[in-house]
């Protein structure tokens, strides 16, 4: 019961959240936003970036549903691609996400990051920092499933907030470097229903001597 009368204050968590989703017209009723052109990967690819976000997300009791997967040189993705309206993002930078050489970006619209820490259960002390080890964690896990070893060396991930095309020039990537993209709807375990959906995209640098996998 006291979850039923917190539920329905308007100052609450869960009403935030849904206030929020209202305004933008709510994450489950938006069509998939990427569209990066050709080549896109194999479905062996997706299968491995599914499960492997799969695990990353299951110690923050959030579930990860891929929306989408291309790949294309950085230089020829849409601005617009790379987060919703490419405006501003609530970004982790993971410089070292795996070896050889692939930098990780995990972004979300500001708003959307926000509402989700409002409703997941993490630590009320130290939200940002929760949504940073959440960042971190969805890269290295991509990277991963794109073939890299886990970094020599732990790197420390960073918040980062500037549209996402200039978070991913900032790692001074060459415009043709590979960029791995994937839309991924998140949504607080168990609350799939009550709460809804909201978007996020993880993008993965990946060095050219890696190749990213093919059909196995």
């Amino acid at each position: 019961m006291a979850r039923d009368a917190a539920d329905g204050d308007p100052a609450s968590p869960a009403a935030t959240a849904r206030t929020a989703r209202r305004r933008r017209g709510g994450a489950t009723s938006r069509e998939p936003t990427l569209s990066i052109p050709a080549p896109h990967p194999s479905a062996p690819l997706r299968e491995r970036i599914a499960q492997a976000v799969d695990r990353a997300c299951a110690p923050f009791a959030i579930r990860a549903r891929v929306v989408a997967v291309g790949i294309a040189p950085l230089g020829a993705t849409p601005v617009e691609e790379l987060c919703g309206r490419g405006e501003c993002v609530a970004g982790v930078l993971t410089p070292r996400a795996g070896s050889p050489g692939c930098s990780a970006l995990f972004a979300m619209e500001p708003e959307d990051a926000f509402a989700l820490l409002c409703v997941a259960p993490v630590d009320a002390s130290a939200p940002l920092e929760a949504y940073v080890a959440l960042g971190a964690a969805f890269g290295r896990a991509v990277a991963e499933a794109l073939g890299a070893s886990p970094p020599d060396a732990p790197c420390l991930a960073t918040l980062e907030e500037d549209a996402a095309i200039a978070i991913l020039l900032r790692t001074h990537a060459p415009s043709d470097t590979p960029l791995a993209s994937v839309e991924l709807a998140l949504a607080v375990a168990d609350r799939v229903e009550q709460l809804g959906e909201w978007r996020a995209h993880l993008h993965c640098l990946v060095d050219a001597k890696l190749a990213v996998p093919g059909p196995r």
